[in-house]
């Protein structure tokens, strides 16, 4: 091999480190683009019937049931629907569903309870929140929730 043979593979493999680096950067940057677009594609989700997946149903009805769940991160904007409550929780329902979804607690579902505890009528509200999954269950975080009127 001559000597300027042994120079140029010498610095071929000195320099593969810096070409393995950028290889992994690459990768890296691509990986985090394509997360980054999923979740732009599921706050754009529409908002349809969220159902809550019932557990003791047979696997049919549940795999039925789990494709009207809601994914994760989906945002609903202005529904208009009814709060009932269960002991120190409470469940929304979206207009003309029975099928209801848990609310998760924070200052806002705290007016709610405080409104329907006052007022024994039921009450519609419009609701903005972010849908969240738990054990093949869908609840709802309140970013805003604002009395719309009485439901007859």
């Amino acid at each position: 091999m001559s000597s300027m043979t042994r120079r140029w593979s010498a610095g071929l493999l000195s320099g593969r480190p810096i070409y393995l680096t950028l290889a992994l950067l690459s990768l890296g940057f691509a990986i985090a683009m394509a997360r980054d677009a999923g979740s732009q594609a599921r706050e754009t989700t529409p908002a349809t019937e969220a159902v809550v997946a019932n557990s003791s149903q047979p696997p049919s009805a549940n795999a039925a049931q789990s494709q009207k769940r809601l994914r994760e991160g989906t945002v609903l904007v202005d529904m208009v629907g009814h709060f009932k409550r269960t002991g120190e929780r409470a469940t929304f329902y979206k207009s003309g569903s029975k099928h209801g979804m848990g609310v998760l607690e924070n200052l806002n579902l705290q007016r709610v309870i405080e409104g329907i505890t006052v007022n024994s009528d039921q009450l519609a509200w419009v609701v903005s929140g972010t849908v969240t999954e738990f054990k093949n269950r869908n609840y709802l975080l309140i970013d805003r929730v604002v009395l719309k009127n009485s439901v007859e």
